[in-house]
């Protein structure tokens, strides 16, 4: 857990693959890890259980492909039975849209890293006093970085914004004090993926953590 806990605070981003076709998902995730991003997040589709049941699969092919390689974790995980499903095909962190005590219980009964989603200072609190090791700040750009940079202000918490984080936008919240981010649409390009151009995605990932790193080195001794 520790190694997963540094390796998002060391490398910043998480890839949320949402929406991807489970044949395209192997080349989705290659072409991500061959950009530099190492943590990936599939999230579960719950509009049936045909979708829900192929994101289940698609966690378990991609473990399967790339365990030890990549930091792989599930996301809207709703329910205690679905921490555990998604924990039983590979998923070393459990990302929820919502602050969910039983979900935060039993994701550390089972020796996983907790990634609960909050939206205001009592949701954030609630959810790292009941042992979460990051909190989601859901979604961030609504709320925007001079709203994450108050909430830290008289608090040290391990946040992550995650909702419509894009290249413009991601040292804001970076600058506001947050320690990570989960990225979708603007790194996952749907049409490009479609298209079969996954050298796309790799340029954008290889853009983002050359944003991220420029900015710590040009602050890392400030």
């Amino acid at each position: 857990m520790t190694n997963i806990k540094q390796k998002i605070v060391d490398n910043k981003v998480i890839g949320i693959i949402r929406g991807v076709e489970k044949n395209k998902v192997l080349q989705t995730v290659e072409s991500l890890l061959n950009g530099g991003i190492e943590l990936i997040e599939i999230t579960l589709n719950h509009q049936s259980k045909e979708k829900y049941l192929d994101t289940i699969d698609m966690i378990s092919m991609v473990n399967e492909e790339y365990e030890g390689k990549i930091y792989l974790g599930a996301g809207t995980v709703i329910s205690e039975k679905q921490v555990e499903e998604v924990i039983n095909v590979g998923a070393e962190y459990i990302i929820s849209p919502n602050t969910d005590i039983e979900i935060i219980n039993k994701t550390k009964e089972l020796n996983k890293i907790s990634i609960p989603g909050a939206y205001t200072p009592t949701e954030v609190l609630k959810a790292y006093h009941a042992g979460a090791d990051f909190v989601k700040l859901f979604p961030a750009s609504t709320l925007g970085a001079k709203y994450v940079k108050s909430i830290l202000s008289p608090v040290s918490i391990p946040i992550l914004a995650v909702g419509g984080i894009n290249m413009s936008n991601i040292i804001e919240f970076i600058r506001a004090g947050i320690v990570g981010v989960g990225i979708g649409g603007s790194l996952i390009d749907k049409q490009a993926i479609n298209q079969g151009k996954f050298n796309i995605l790799t340029e954008k990932a290889k853009k983002y953590l050359e944003i991220v790193r420029r900015f710590e080195e040009e602050n890392k001794y400030v």
